[in-house]
């Protein structure tokens, strides 16, 4: 074989060499299936070696702060359910040689199921009449019982940022702070609703049916109708509080 072709052949068995150093795949393959063999063999090892532990932990505690006694005087006669919403806003602008840039408003919503109870006094003035039909009852008013009872693990609470604001959580906080107070508030309003007024009615009279051997006897067998100390008849004057 001449010089010539001993050359060529060499230059090809080097061509072929660089293209494929094994059977047409290239170099690049090897190293990449190398790596991640050597990646998985450490993860494996590293699991054997190195194990994580969880501990999860709640603790309740509970202290006694104060107990009273209502000395009997409390006569509870409806329950509300609801659903309070809440709603806390931000609006931010700045302003830049007398150009009023608007910064976004950031806003909170809060909803949660809260349930109101509401009471009369016994020792508060109660007034009752009779008529050859009717025993009416004058009731004292309707009290709230406070503060009312939000369930706050059903709360649901939902956030939007200004587009250059960062302060959802204080504008979620002032919402939250805000619920015992504004629901004290709307508790008074409940109570004066005919809906917690007729449930109260119809409780007070249930009570007085099971203990009507507590009324005089000419009352036992007459129809009773509850009215409350607050509550205006038109046409009638208004009991006098006391």
């Amino acid at each position: 074989m001449s010089e010539a072709q001993d050359d060529a052949a060499r230059g090809a068995g080097a061509e072929r060499g660089r293209r494929s150093p094994g059977k047409g795949i290239p170099a690049a393959a090897f190293y990449i299936i190398g790596v991640l063999g050597l990646v998985l063999a450490i993860l494996v090892v590293a699991g054997r070696i190195v194990s994580l532990r969880r501990d999860v932990q709640t603790r309740f505690q509970q202290s006694l702060i104060e107990v009273k006694s209502n000395q009997g005087d409390v006569l509870e006669v409806a329950t509300c359910k609801t659903a309070a919403q809440f709603f806390e806003s931000d609006k931010l602008d700045t302003s830049v040689i007398g150009i009023t840039l608007p910064l976004g408003t950031t806003e909170a919503w809060l909803s949660v199921p809260v349930t109101y109870r509401f009471h009369v006094l016994l020792s508060d003035r109660w007034q009752i009449t009779t008529t050859p039909e009717l025993v009416t009852i004058i009731a004292p008013r309707i009290r709230p019982s406070l503060p009312p009872a939000p369930d706050i693990s059903a709360m649901e609470v939902k956030t939007q940022r200004g587009w250059a604001r960062l302060n959802e959580k204080e504008v979620e906080d002032r919402a939250r702070s805000m619920v015992t107070g504004q629901l004290n508030l709307r508790a008074h309003e409940v109570a004066r609703s005919l809906t917690v007024r007729d449930a109260a009615r119809s409780s007070i009279e249930e009570a007085l049916r099971k203990y009507i051997k507590w009324l005089p006897d000419e009352c036992r067998d007459k129809t009773f109708v509850v009215k409350f100390v607050d509550e205006r008849d038109e046409g009638e004057r208004p009991p006098v509080r006391r």
